[in-house]
């Protein structure tokens, strides 16, 4: 009973830390995908209150990928995730602190300036945004392994009980049914 309630446990562990953590790369990918869509077209932008609505939508989404981030690191005892987690935010405020100053050479009308910073500083910092959200897939995916690993472990020292214990019933039942036919029929 004891195994198999771990097995249960560690197979409600990886489901829960495997749905908050699929949940947290799929809000982080979209909303990053929407900044970073913001941000490409903030040059070509000349209306003064469209584009400050596209950095009120810049920031707003920003910050729910901080805050989602926050919550799920904050939740996930295992560290190379917490760590991988860390790389993404610290990639984040690159892209943020390049994305800013487009946004304000094109609210200044610089936009030879802005797509200029587009393609020097947002540009690579979207490239290791990237490269930290695969890391971090990558790195929760060996998390998810080593948890199948645990539980196949588990089984396997289960099953190797089971059938240890049913050799030793076996010959149990047939030592006593040597004994009984001893005592009993050749005996006599």
């Amino acid at each position: 009973a004891f195994a198999t309630r771990e097995i249960q446990s560690l197979g409600q562990e990886m489901h829960a830390a495997t749905v908050r953590v699929d949940n947290m790369q799929m809000s982080v990918s979209v909303n990053v995908e929407r900044a970073i869509s913001e941000v490409h077209s903030a040059p070509s932008e000349l209306d003064a209150n469209q584009l400050k609505a596209k950095v009120a939508h810049f920031e707003a989404l920003l910050a729910e990928v901080k805050q989602t981030l926050q919550a799920t690191l904050g939740n996930n005892a295992a560290a190379d995730i917490k760590e991988s987690g860390s790389r993404i935010t610290a990639t984040i405020e690159v892209f943020d602190a390049g994305a800013k100053k487009v946004f304000a050479l094109s609210a200044a009308f610089a936009q030879p300036d802005a797509i200029t910073v587009l393609s020097t500083s947002v540009a690579p910092a979207e490239v290791a945004l990237q490269a930290a959200l695969k890391q971090f897939h990558e790195v929760a995916d060996r998390a998810n392994a080593a948890k199948i690993a645990a539980i196949r472990d588990t089984t396997t020292t289960i099953t190797s009980i089971v059938i240890g214990l049913a050799v030793v019933l076996t010959a149990g039942i047939a030592a006593l049914g040597y004994v009984t036919v001893v005592r009993g029929v050749v005996r006599p």
